[in-house]
């Protein structure tokens, strides 16, 4: 079984304010517990209120084990990183994964003059690990991380993650611009999300919206039902939010994803599935 938390929901900066209550306003931070592990999608300023949760839920005698999943280094998907606490734990192992040298890019990030703390100071121990397309990674003998690019300015990576025996999956598709001449990558992409039991997508525009702004790296609620659809997902959670959407002009997004394919769903902060048996 697969449970999936989402503690932030939005792109590009946090929203703030009653229009935006009911889906939530901080940025984009998963969570999956499966096969006794906790992992984790991107840092966003969701992720210290999932830090302060782990801290409270496992006891100060135990140690602490985290797998995070970096999509890229866009400052919205990083920004809770310096207020996460398990950071500050020495309990903490934790494992950052993610494009390029992990290490040294989170180093630029966190640290003087941008942050008081430089992240190698912080009292968790730390494991950096470049991720890489094609190349499976097993977190344990039942949990099989894959890769996937996307198109987006400096690169993003979509990872899915298959519990083998229970035969249920995930994949966190972020930060992605649908609209390429190159068929052989939306082939190639949806096979990757091939018969993926739940797709969560960047759903960051409408149409309209995606016409006017080309070359940003996003993508529409109608784009992740193509791709759904030409994959076989089961069901799909749009999230990403568009920072400035209200909760009227993101319900009436679900509304209208929900009869194109009706197992989806716009992401609302805090909430939680399970998947699998």
């Amino acid at each position: 079984m697969m449970k999936v938390t989402f503690w932030g929901v939005r792109g590009s900066i946090p929203a703030c304010g009653v229009e935006y209550t009911q889906f939530g306003g901080h940025t984009s931070c998963v969570q999956m517990q499966a096969d006794g592990l906790n992992i984790i999608f991107d840092m966003g300023t969701g992720a210290p209120d999932l830090g302060r949760q782990v801290l409270n839920q496992i006891p100060e005698s135990e140690p602490l084990s985290l797998h995070i999943l970096l999509s890229h280094y866009h400052l919205d998907h990083l920004s809770g990183l310096p207020f996460f606490g398990p950071l500050y734990e020495a309990r903490s192992q934790i494992n950052f994964y993610g494009m390029g040298p992990v290490e040294c890019r989170l180093n630029g990030f966190m640290g003087p003059p941008y942050f008081p703390v430089k992240i190698q100071d912080t009292r968790s121990n730390k494991s950096f690990h470049k991720i890489t397309p094609k190349e499976p990674l097993w977190l344990t003998p039942k949990l099989r991380v894959t890769c996937h690019p996307l198109a987006h300015p400096g690169g993003c990576m979509a990872y899915r993650i298959d519990l083998i025996e229970e035969d249920c999956s995930i994949i966190y598709l972020t930060d992605y611009e649908h609209d390429t001449k190159d068929a052989c990558v939306c082939e190639e992409l949806a096979d990757f999300c091939k018969d993926v039991t739940l797709l969560i997508y960047d759903a960051n525009y409408d149409q309209q919206e995606f016409a006017a702004n080309k070359g940003y790296g996003h993508s529409t609620w109608q784009a992740g039902v193509d791709l759904a659809l030409g994959s076989n997902a089961n069901q799909v959670a749009f999230f990403h939010h568009g920072s400035q959407c209200s909760d009227q002009v993101i319900q009436a997004r679900e509304n209208m994803a929900q009869q194109a394919f009706p197992n989806s769903f716009f992401a609302r902060q805090g909430q939680s599935i399970q998947l699998g048996h």
